[in-house]
């Protein structure tokens, strides 16, 4: 699956910077499952 590889490196490091600009506490807090990153991930790409 090379497709998937670069995919899943680049989620942690888009998520951290979007994370990091919205609040690092509330935010962690706020992630459970981990939708909520993926949710985030996916309206800055679009």
């Amino acid at each position: 699956m090379p497709g998937n590889s670069p995919h899943y490196g680049r989620w942690p490091q888009h998520d951290f910077t979007s994370l990091k600009k919205l609040r690092p506490q509330s935010v962690t807090s706020r992630i459970q499952p981990g939708s909520d990153v993926i949710v985030c991930a996916e309206m800055d790409e679009q």
